[in-house]
């Protein structure tokens, strides 16, 4: 049921979506460690989430990524949340 619903409301009224995706963020601002799929984890500030979906992460040396869905998983983090 709940797939259905996000199918319908991603394509009929995908700005609201986002909206709502991005105030029920809980990570943003958060300090994170990260598990990319070359398997090595690090740590990450998440700065939001992009217009397209994407999680928006700022490494410790300050470079920026961008992570679409299934390309990393949250490991447990202190400072998670």
């Amino acid at each position: 049921i709940y797939l259905n619903w996000y199918y319908i409301t991603g394509n009929n009224y995908a700005s609201e979506l986002y909206r709502v995706w991005k105030d029920r963020n809980a990570i943003t601002g958060k300090i994170v460690n990260l598990l990319p799929p070359s398997g090595e984890v690090f740590s990450a500030k998440i700065l939001d989430i992009s217009e397209d979906g994407r999680l928006i992460a700022e490494r410790e040396d300050g470079e920026i990524l961008y992570f679409s869905c299934g390309d990393v998983k949250l490991k447990p983090s202190n400072n998670l949340i």
